[in-house]
């Protein structure tokens, strides 16, 4: 629902192994959750009020890093580099309907190789993953990437900006 993206099953070491091989990415680069709704959230992160706020509140894509919770059900090799994990909540309905209808989190990273400018064509997106991906969706329209913030203990850090604003942030927390 915002930029092309290698999505997969979060608990599967093995779904999660093909994606970190089809951008040839390496193991301390992080990869991120979509998740259904709040409730979802709380399978796999520490997520306080301030965070949920924004999460329910914002009406553009916006995803949060979490503290990872000790026990998330997350396949082992999703984030190796620290405790915490990228989680977002998609605007699209039909990809909030698959998410709620899988039962639990999807991984997803965008589509390129790792360090390398996104892919937003799907013909060199299927001449670049065809082998090593197992169905790729045309692309039928493009958004901007959602703004990355992480949640602190007492403030939010922009990690990357993107179709929410610092200010949009800062009026939704009043």
């Amino acid at each position: 629902d915002t930029i092309p993206a290698l999505i997969g099953d979060s608990s599967s070491a093995v779904a999660i192994k093909k994606i970190y091989q089809a951008k040839k990415r390496t193991k301390n680069k992080p990869i991120a959750l979509l998740v259904s709704d709040t409730k979802l959230i709380k399978n796999y992160a520490i997520l306080n009020e301030e965070s949920e706020k924004i999460f329910q509140q914002s009406t553009k894509t916006i995803s949060i890093i979490l503290p990872q919770k000790q026990k998330n059900n997350l396949a082992p090799n999703i984030n190796q580099n620290d405790n915490s994990i990228s989680i977002r909540i998609p605007k699209d309905k039909f990809l909030i309907e698959l998410i709620s209808k899988f039962g639990r989190a999807l991984a997803a990273t965008s589509v390129n190789i790792s360090d390398k400018e996104l892919l937003t064509d799907t013909n060199l997106i299927k001449k670049e993953f065809a082998d090593s991906v197992d169905y790729i969706e045309p692309i039928t329209n493009l958004n901007t990437a959602s703004t990355i913030i992480k949640q602190g203990s007492t403030n939010f850090q922009i990690v990357r900006s993107g179709s929410v604003s610092l200010s949009e942030i800062k009026k939704i927390k009043k």
